[in-house]
Order: C-alpha cells, then structure tokens, then sequence
C-alpha cells in the first residue's frame, strides 16, 4: 500500500528534523526516542543502536508513530504511523555516516562522536513502511 504525502506536507519529510519515534514497550507502555531519519519514498529509514530499547521494541512489536513538526508552526504537523518491516545491520556505519552528513553535515565518528568510539557499538537500520498518515494544518494561534 502507497501512502502519499501531500506536497503542502513533503518539507516535513525532506528537512533534518528531530522526531520523537514511539514505540511499544512488552506489557504495552508507549516508549519515545528523538531520532534522526531519512525519507526515502516510500519509507523512512532510522538509524539506532542494534542494543537500544527502541530496537529491542521493534523486534518484538513492529509498530511505530511519528511526529514530524514543522519548527516555523507547532500547528502545522504529520502524524505517521507505520510498521517497521525491515531491521538490518549497519556493520560498515555506511547509513550512520550518510544520516549524519544529512543532520550535520559532517562525519558521526571524527565529527558527532569521537573517532575512538567507532566499532564500539553495531547500529541497525529501521525501514519503516507507511500505514497511516495524518495531515494537520491548524492555522497559528499567534
């Protein structure tokens, strides 16, 4: 299933923006991290580490929410919900690097983190598909 993103909304997607990504602890508890992501259509691909919480979440439960607000308008925001249908390995860091050139514009080992943390912990890459996408456009209250 194809979730289109209306253009009025794509900025939120092909801009860095840091998001709160929720996901679901075993006994149901909603779990939110602030991540960094890359929208390449039709998914949204997350970098973490392969030992987080939130990977051990999607492992055992592949739903996950969204938020993508847009930092001019708090009232202008997309709601995504999809499911994570893919984890892979990072082993070589290729998408950390490639994420962090995007947010930072520089290196994540010898730029975001120091160089001697690198091989130190694997990351994994969510592919997430969209399920569901919520459109908000309230008109600003200031």
């Amino acid at each position: 299933m194809s979730i289109d993103i209306p253009d009025s909304h794509l900025d939120l997607l092909t801009q860095p923006l840091h998001i709160p990504l929720t996901t679901l602890m075993p006994d149901g508890t909603p779990q939110m991290s602030i991540v960094w992501r890359l929208w390449e259509q039709p998914h949204i691909l997350i970098s973490s580490p392969k030992g987080s919480q939130k990977t051990r979440n999607v492992k055992r439960d592949p739903r996950v929410t969204m938020l993508l607000v847009d930092p001019d308008n708090s009232y202008r925001y997309l709601e995504i919900r999809g499911i994570v249908q893919r984890v892979e390995g990072d082993s070589d860091c290729a998408f950390l690097e490639r994420i962090t050139q995007f947010y930072l514009n520089k290196p994540y080992y010898g730029g975001a983190a120091p160089i001697e943390n690198k091989g130190k912990e694997e990351h994994v890459i969510f592919e997430i598909a969209l399920q569901k996408v919520n459109v908000i456009d309230y008109p600003q209250l200031i």
